[in-house]
């Protein structure tokens, strides 16, 4: 799924979907667990299950921790993703939560979100 993506003088996103505004994107893309959410929707290509992408997170946490051993909170993890993150990600058309099915679902924005994210990779940051 080819999409031309243009950055216009204007600050906005170009693509077969819209205009989409750069500062939106950069907005959602803001927190590392919401690169995380995009970044596994853009690795599977597909619907991700919010369980794989909780794992992912304190996968991520676990090895940032202190080293006191305790394991991270998956449930308040998952409660985040569900009630303040993918929300996030909604208003900004990048992806949407199926409650039944337990998934994260791309939306028309996540493919803007490749240039944007690119830079945000190498820079780290815990979640």
């Amino acid at each position: 799924m080819d999409r031309l993506q243009r950055f216009s003088g204007t600050g906005t996103v170009r693509t077969d979907g819209g205009d989409r505004s750069v500062d939106e994107l950069s907005e959602a893309l803001a927190d590392p667990r919401r690169r995380i959410v995009v970044s596994a929707l853009l690795d599977a290509d597909s619907s991700v299950p919010v369980a794989d992408i909780v794992d992912r997170i304190a996968d991520e946490k676990q090895r940032d921790a202190d080293r006191d051993g305790s394991p991270p909170d998956r449930q308040r993890i998952r409660t985040s993703l569900v009630q303040v993150h993918i929300p996030k990600l909604f208003r900004a058309n990048v992806a949407s939560h199926d409650d039944d099915a337990g998934t994260v679902v791309p939306k028309p924005a996540l493919d803007d979100t490749r240039a944007l994210l690119k830079p945000a990779d190498s820079s780290g940051g815990s979640v």
